[in-house]
């Protein structure tokens, strides 16, 4: 398989996002239900990537929803803050490499834009490393910030629906005469397997996210209806180059 394209997820996939979350996560379940705070985490890190919000809900049913999405907001910018997102380690020797090899980067994300906006690590230049960036767009609210990025586009859907690679599959089949047999999409959640399996595009999984050890996803994702191979999953983005060239040898 020639691989020309590559779609990456942005948390805990390209940028190192899941170390500032978990920390606040466990924060949260102390302060909202200090029982159990394992299992409700593991539950948290099996939901992680539909939403924040769906994730915190389905962990503590009873706790008031609007308090807990409170202490996230709050404590999420507070993080921000203090010690600003940087790039997964090796993320941009990755994307080089991408880049040397002719390989099309894609930046797609659950995140609107104006929440994208402020997450990006200051030594990320977005269109110098991603040939395309997507980002979801709630056209009930029709909240939109503008991303610096001369091929921005959105999607109506979020990942897991299959319709939320539409906008960039299309993309790239008219930009790039790209078809889905030579895209290969990297992620962190179970979200992103879903998605790449829905659309019949090659997954690799890392272990920069929720998901970081083998055993739960290859677990997790047999319990969602999906399977991922143990040879799918490498260690991180940095690793990616050298999984790409056992495949296209």
């Amino acid at each position: 398989m020639a691989i020309r394209a590559v779609i990456l997820d942005y948390d805990g996939t390209s940028c190192d996002s899941w170390p500032q979350a978990i920390k606040i996560i466990r924060e949260l379940l102390v302060e909202f239900d200090g029982s159990d705070t394992k299992s409700k985490e593991l539950a948290i890190r099996r939901q992680w990537g539909y939403a924040a919000a769906e994730a915190f809900k389905n962990a503590l049913p009873h706790a008031d929803y609007d308090a807990l999405n409170d202490f996230w907001i709050k404590n999420l910018k507070l993080a921000s803050s203090i010690k600003p997102l940087e790039l997964i380690n090796g993320a941009q020797e990755t994307l080089s490499w991408l880049s040397r090899s002719n390989i099309v980067r894609v930046l797609l994300t659950n995140r609107k834009a104006k929440h994208l906006a402020p997450a990006i690590p200051p030594s990320l230049n977005l269109t110098e490393n991603f040939e395309i960036v997507q980002t979801f767009f709630d056209h009930k609210h029709a909240e939109e910030r503008f991303i610096d990025h001369p091929l921005h586009i959105t999607a109506q859907h979020a990942k897991p629906d299959r319709r939320a690679f539409r906008p960039v599959l299309q993309t790239l089949k008219r930009d790039y005469g790209i078809t889905a047999t030579e895209i290969i999409s990297v992620g962190d959640a179970l979200v992103d397997l879903e998605v790449a399996r829905a659309n019949n595009i090659t997954f690799v999984g890392v272990l920069t996210g929720p998901l970081n050890t083998h055993l739960r996803w290859i677990k997790w994702a047999s319990q969602k209806g999906v399977a991922i191979n143990d040879d799918e999953i490498i260690p991180s983005i940095k690793n990616l180059p050298v999984w790409i060239e056992r495949m296209n040898s």
